[in-house]
């Protein structure tokens, strides 16, 4: 599902792009002036919208992925304990010493938490759901499944 989340994003960001290649060498036309403001809003708004779209599918698997995690397991505590001791690592320990050995921002999907976001209004721009959402879900589904989750 991601796979196909970011090669429609992708898509839609190429289509966006020669739109507005072609507003700007005016598209074949003599009239170099023929874009619309509303066509320009488009194609600033519809790759953002396509992102967006994007960043929340990765959200909701990682949800999906603690659930499945907990009800594998049947211990929704343990994996709370084990996300609040990998954030804690992320926080208190750098991620490289060296900045020219610093990772990506684009492998921040492949982490099990974001280590590169600290503020929940990022959140919305992130391809991980902070630590706090997580622990609410995991301890929901604690309740779901009558287990204590401290």
């Amino acid at each position: 599902m991601s796979s196909i989340a970011a090669t429609m994003a992708g898509a839609i960001s190429y289509i966006g792009q020669i739109a507005m290649f072609s507003m700007w060498f005016g598209g074949g036309s003599r009239n170099r002036n023929s874009g619309s403001p509303l066509a320009i809003l488009a194609i600033i708004l519809v790759p953002l919208g396509a992102t967006f779209v994007q960043l929340g599918i990765s959200r909701d698997d990682e949800y999906n992925a603690d659930e499945y995690g907990a009800k594998l397991t049947r211990n929704p505590a343990g994996l709370v304990t084990a996300l609040e001791k990998i954030s804690t690592k992320s926080q208190t320990r750098p991620i490289a010493t060296n900045p020219a050995q610093a990772p990506s921002p684009a492998t921040a999907s492949l982490w099990i938490v974001n280590p590169f976001n600290k503020s929940s209004l990022i959140e919305m721009f992130s391809t991980h759901p902070s630590l706090q959402h997580r622990v609410q879900r995991l301890r929901k589904i604690g309740r779901e499944m009558n287990v204590y989750v401290p």
